[in-house]
Parts: C-alpha cells; structure tokens; sequence
C-alpha cells in the first residue's frame, strides 16, 4: 500500500516538473480591471428607527406620569390607593451601612473612567477616518 502512494507521489512531482509552472502573461491584472465596469455605491448613512429627540420626549412622558402618580394625591379606586400606599417612600439613603474594599472602589472607578472614555474615544476615531 506504501509502495503504491509512494510511487504515485513520485509520478505526480515528475510530471509537475515537467509541466513546469505556468505565469501569467504581463499586464493581465490591469486588462482584466480595466474590463470591468465601476458600478458606484452609495455610502451607507446610519439612522437609528428613534431619533435622539424622540427618545427625550418619551423620557420626559414617562418622567412626569411617574411623578404625577407619585407626588398627586389621588382620588382614584381602592386599588390604585392600596398600591400607592406599598410604594416605600422612605427617603433614606440606602447605601448608607454599605462598605467596599479599595480593591472594589478602584474597580468601580475604572469601570466608570473606562464607560466614559468609549464615546470620547469613538469621536476621535470617527474625526480621524472622516477626513
């Protein structure tokens, strides 16, 4: 069986000396190229399906029906008064008994530096590949 692969191998490198490689003629790249049509395209414009205005004024809608919910008093049915009352409206500071090593203050800083940096940095990358 070794004898038999072997001996094609070595049929297959003869006849490929043999033959030789091919080229191909001078020239050839640019002829081709130069055959082919230019179709032009278009750049791509992104555009979000909600604008940034958009998006503000839901913000504000959702804002002040809450607020309008919370700080109105309210004449409504037994149960929109009985779900006002279970909304805690202690305005305590939850964090307050909360303690954090170094270890985990240097971590939420450089988590807050690193979000901070993403939209500077892809300004500075769009300015770039814009000119």
């Amino acid at each position: 069986m070794e004898k038999r692969s072997k001996n094609i191998e070595e049929f297959t490198q003869k006849r490929v000396k043999e033959a030789g490689l091919e080229t191909a003629p001078v020239g050839l790249y640019e002829r081709i190229m130069n055959t082919i049509d230019l179709i032009p395209v278009g750049q791509f414009i992104y555009k979000p399906l909600i604008s940034r205005k958009a998006w503000i004024w839901i913000a504000v809608i959702v804002l002040s029906i809450l607020a309008i919910l919370i700080f109105l008093p309210w004449q409504g049915s037994a149960y929109a008064n009985e779900v006002r009352e279970n909304i805690a409206l202690d305005w305590k500071n939850p964090l307050a008994g909360l303690e954090l090593s170094k270890t985990a203050i240097y971590a939420i800083i450089g988590i807050g530096l690193f979000l901070l940096q993403i939209p500077l940095l892809k300004k500075q990358l769009e300015k770039r590949y814009k000119d």
